[in-house]
């Protein structure tokens, strides 16, 4: 049972990538996931069921793939944190300059549509600015450096990220999000250098 779940939400999650949640219709997603209605609602309640359910779902996979195994590397600060840009790119290298970022582009659609996909897009950027966050720590080389001024910045990175993500999407070349990296390794370079030094 729990296997099918899980066909039917991965079968849904490019869906809403390509077209959106709002523009993605129950019939599509029983012809991706080749279910009939009865089907669908033996396992969910309505397609917003099933909408928070992909980005859960997308979340998990984004988990274990950048804020596990590159931000929480067992390597430096300042490691990690190149890592996170290069894997970035590499991520929109693979796909169309169209495509955009899943959890960018539901949030531009339904932040301000929808209370729950609200909270739970949110709780996917914070929970990544909180491992940015981890290794800006690292980076300062000091407990002096100020928290707050750390997670401000930590939430800036990922924005820039979102931003350039977007710029892409827009302009549809990769070059954008390029751009918006180097801009994010010259704020981090510049704040490495203010810090002030381990007594």
């Amino acid at each position: 049972m729990a296997d099918k779940r899980q066909e039917i939400i991965k079968a849904a999650a490019p869906l809403l990538l390509e077209k959106g949640y709002m523009h993605t219709s129950l019939s599509d997603i029983l012809a991706a996931a080749d279910i009939g209605k009865g089907q669908f609602y033996h396992y969910f309640p309505s397609k917003y069921a099933l909408g928070l359910a992909v980005v859960e779902h997308r979340f998990t996979v984004f988990t274990e793939q950048l804020l596990n195994n590159v931000l929480g590397a067992p390597k430096t600060g300042q490691a990690r944190f190149d890592a996170m840009l290069d894997w970035v790119i590499a991520a929109h290298q693979k796909c169309s300059p169209n495509q955009g970022c899943f959890f960018g582009n539901l949030a531009l659609e339904m932040s301000g549509q929808d209370e729950g996909f609200r909270l739970l897009l949110m709780r996917v950027f914070e929970t990544w600015a909180e491992r940015i966050d981890d290794a800006l720590q690292d980076i300062s080389n000091t407990a002096d450096a100020p928290p707050d001024e750390r997670k401000q910045l930590a939430r800036t990175v990922v924005a820039m990220i979102e931003g350039g993500i977007l710029a892409t999407k827009s302009y549809q070349d990769i070059n954008m999000l390029k751009t918006s990296i180097a801009a994010i390794r010259r704020l981090i370079g510049t704040y490495k250098s203010n810090c002030p030094p381990t007594e």
